[in-house]
């Protein structure tokens, strides 16, 4: 068998089914983190709905959380459930957004192409089986730590900052990842100074764990902080007893290249489609 990194090649043939437990990384960790911020602030219009078998999030003006995903991949999409998934974006005055698997049925894509959404971006969907008793490699310059609630700002502000040149981010967006109830978030540090940062979200009984949101300060890249926040996740999702760990990506980015070199394989690469209606 070969392997690459500390993970065996996964040998999983990616059908329909297998995207099912692969969109949970994009399902399951914007539920918790809409329906904390719904409970948190329940008079600020957060909202989802269980749409064609996937999630309608809206998560205020301009969140790149809003977003329908997971939709199709139970059989076809009914033109009344597609007027649903536009009815929840168009109530909110908020352009319409699919993700779309390459698995799911294609009635969704026949709609949406019917409707005159336009493609905006291609995702990778990344995954690879986490092994029992998985152990990080401590880094010889980095402290890392699990992010608590009294550094949640404090991280939020070094992703934000990381991500610098990649979108303009709300201050408040990034903080409830590290207050989720699943939350694996960590911080990297070196010489006492916050470096980079990491979010993630463990589903056992699902046996999925998620992992999102990874930034480093630009001055302290190429020092193997991600490479190190990404393993000390994977520890994370072992010891939680997660069997798959799922990475969404940019097709040829930096994320890309850390998740393959710990052994991540492509499972197929996504379209985000938008309309807008005004």
């Amino acid at each position: 068998m070969n392997s690459t990194g500390p993970f065996r090649t996964p040998e999983t043939f990616v059908d329909v089914a297998f995207s099912r437990r692969l969109e949970l990384n994009e399902m399951l960790g914007p539920l918790d983190y809409v329906q904390l911020q719904r409970k948190s602030h329940p008079d600020l219009g957060f909202a989802w709905q269980e749409i064609a078998g996937g999630f309608a999030f809206y998560a205020m003006e301009n969140s790149p959380l809003n977003q329908a995903v997971g939709l199709g991949l139970h059989g076809p999409v009914t033109s009344a459930e597609f007027d649903a998934f536009e009815e929840f974006f168009r109530s909110r005055n908020s352009p319409a957004q699919l993700v779309l698997s390459p698995l799911a049925d294609v009635s969704l894509m026949q709609l949406a192409g019917e409707r005159g959404y336009k493609v905006t971006e291609f995702n990778s969907v990344l995954y690879n089986r986490v092994p029992r008793g998985y152990q990080a490699t401590q880094h010889p310059e980095l402290h890392i730590e699990r992010v608590q609630p009294k550094d949640s700002q404090r991280w939020a502000e070094v992703l934000i900052a990381g991500f610098e040149g990649q979108g303009v981010f709300p201050t408040d967006l990034f903080a409830p990842y590290a207050l989720m109830p699943h939350s694996i978030s960590y911080m990297a540090w070196l010489d006492g100074i916050p470096v980079a940062g990491a979010g993630g979200a463990v589903y056992p009984d699902r046996g999925v764990a998620a992992m999102f949101g990874a930034a480093t300060l630009p001055d302290y890249r190429g020092r193997g902080a991600q490479n190190a926040l990404l393993q000390v996740r994977l520890q994370a999702a072992a010891e939680a007893g997660c069997e798959l760990a799922v990475i969404c990506t940019q097709p040829g980015s930096g994320s890309q290249r850390n998740a393959e070199r710990q052994g991540f394989r492509v499972a197929y690469t996504k379209v985000v489609m938008v309309r807008a209606f005004n």
